[in-house]
């Protein structure tokens, strides 16, 4: 997963969004689409979204995630600009995906830099740390 920017809202209108914003999703979700498009019959999504990948440094490069995040904040903020006044949109977040991998093998601390908090502030984006626990492969090294 790496880091992401994730739009969404009950009542998000993600089309209107992406036409006046520019916005450049990798994925959009529309309220009543089934979340599986296998299962056209199953269950129906709550909201609308839209996705964009910000970084593809692995889970165990949070620094290189966080640079990256900062120079994507940075190239697309007139799009992010029209964050708050979307339509609808209730949820504009960051998330960054990490390996739990204390060093100390008690905690894990992750830093977020002035510079990133603040271009995400300005533009109405919150930010969220997954922390997934170490695969196998990552266990034995």
């Amino acid at each position: 997963m790496s880091c992401h920017l994730t739009l969404w809202g009950t009542d998000f209108n993600v089309d209107a969004f992406l036409e006046k914003s520019g916005f450049a999703a990798d994925s959009i979700g529309r309220r009543g689409e089934p979340v599986y498009k296998s299962k056209p019959d199953g269950r129906k999504l709550d909201g609308s979204s839209c996705y964009a990948t910000v970084s593809i440094a692995e889970f165990n490069e949070f620094n290189k995630q966080v640079s990256d995040a900062i120079a994507y904040l940075k190239l697309h903020g007139e799009a992010l600009k029209h964050i708050s006044t979307a339509e609808g949109l209730e949820d504009a977040y960051l998330d960054f995906g990490v390996s739990f991998n204390p060093p100390n093998g008690f905690y894990q601390s992750q830093r977020l830099p002035a510079e990133l908090v603040k271009l995400a502030a300005e533009n109405n984006i919150g930010i969220t740390i997954s922390i997934y626990a170490p695969s196998e492969e990552e266990l034995n090294q």
